[in-house]
Order: C-alpha cells, then sequence, then structure tokens
C-alpha cells in the first residue's frame, strides 16, 4: 500500500511538471494566460491545472533548482518565476551569480518576474559588476523588463560610495527610459567621477531620444 502511494506521488508530481512546462509554451503564444501570474484571471481548466498542488508545487520545483541536470534547474527556474515564488529568490543566488550563462540568464528572468524587493536587491548585486559579466548581462535584461518597477531601485542605487555602481545604475536607467528619472539624473552630471557623469549624459540623451520619439 505505502509502495503505491509513493508510485502514485511519483506520478502525480510528474503530471504537475508536465503541466507546467504545458503552461510556460503557452504563455510564448497566449502571453495573457500568464502575465500577471493570477490564476483567476486565467480561463478554466488552464488555471486549475497551473494552481495543482500549491505550495507542495513550489516546493518540488525548489528541490529541482538542485538537480544534476542543467535542464531540469532551468525548467524549475522558469516556473518559479512565472509562479512568483517569494521563496525561490535565495535558492536562486548561486544560479545567477555562479551558474553558467544560460543559468544566470533565466535565473535573472526569473527573479525579475518575482519582482520582490530582496529579488530587486539580487539583480542589483549582479548589476555592481565592474566588467560586463554573464551576470551583469542577465541582470540588466531582467531590470529592463521589468521598467518603472525597477526605477526607484535603482535610483536608491545612485547613493552608492562605489562608482561602478552608480555608473551602472545609471546606464540601466537609460536602458529603461523613464522621465521620472531626469531629475536625479541631471544631478548626478556634478558626480565625483568622470565615469559616471559620463554615463549620465548618455543616459539623458537616451531618454530625451525615447520620449522625442513618443510625441511623433
Amino acid at each position: 500500500m505505502r509502495s503505491t502511494r509513493r508510485a502514485n506521488l511519483h506520478m502525480g508530481w510528474g503530471l504537475a511538471l508536465a503541466l507546467v512546462a504545458l503552461v510556460l509554451s503557452l504563455g510564448s503564444m497566449i502571453p495573457e494566460l500568464v502575465s500577471p501570474w493570477n490564476p483567476r484571471t486565467i480561463p478554466q481548466p488552464v488555471g486549475a491545472l497551473v494552481m495543482v498542488e500549491g505550495d507542495e508545487t513550489v516546493r518540488r520545483l525548489l528541490a529541482e533548482l538542485e538537480a544534476p541536470g542543467e535542464p531540469a534547474r532551468l525548467e524549475a527556474a522558469q516556473a518559479l518565476g512565472r509562479l512568483g515564488a517569494a521563496a525561490a529568490v535565495e535558492p536562486l543566488r548561486a544560479m545567477l551569480l555562479e551558474g553558467s550563462g544560460a543559468e544566470m540568464s533565466v535565473a535573472a528572468t526569473a527573479l525579475g518576474r518575482i519582482g520582490s524587493p530582496a529579488a530587486i536587491d539580487l539583480l542589483l548585486e549582479a548589476l555592481a559588476d565592474r566588467e560586463l559579466t554573464s551576470r551583469r548581462h542577465a541582470a540588466m535584461g531582467a531590470l529592463e523588463e521589468m521598467g518603472a518597477a525597477a526605477v526607484d531601485p535603482l535610483l536608491e542605487m545612485l547613493e552608492s560610495n562605489d562608482a561602478t555602481s552608480r555608473r551602472n545604475a545609471v546606464e540601466m536607467l537609460g536602458w529603461i527610459g523613464s522621465p521620472s528619472a531626469v531629475p536625479t539624473l541631471e544631478a548626478m552630471l556634478a558626480d565625483r567621477d568622470a565615469g559616471v557623469r559620463q554615463q549620465t549624459a548618455w543616459s539623458l540623451a537616451e531618454i530625451a531620444q525615447a520620449q522625442a520619439g513618443q510625441g511623433l
């Protein structure tokens, strides 16, 4: 009887993973089904399938982040991001900061979709690299995708004593192109670091160009 139960649980988890993978594939074709991730906005029966096993699904996916095979880890990270699982932030740290290029990219995207303060802090940690490392590049992509939600944390990063952190935050604000950052960026033109000042001029030009394009 106990072995039968274990077999049934294993089969149930396999079905749950298959259903999550199905929904992820549907997401590329039907974005409105998965963004924002809210089961009440997803037509039945898709919503019911996605939410199968609830918290247990998150726990299983977290365990899959430690799987020996990279494809399994990547699929788990993608699913956790789609679910907005805040519990995944710390487990995704190693994948973002020390993983392969593919892992860094997937982890950054997942953290951006989770969007919690802890997730954003982790992205900013990767963003602070002096060189354009794979993890910094991944963090840039995730922060740009977040858009306006990333602006305030980036503005706070401008207060760092580290010139590299300030420069990279300024650059990121230019990529996002939010006009709300302009007053603070204008003040950064007087930064004590020449690299920060140069990057600030670029970002202000990017924002101005984006605004001019919207006015056409």
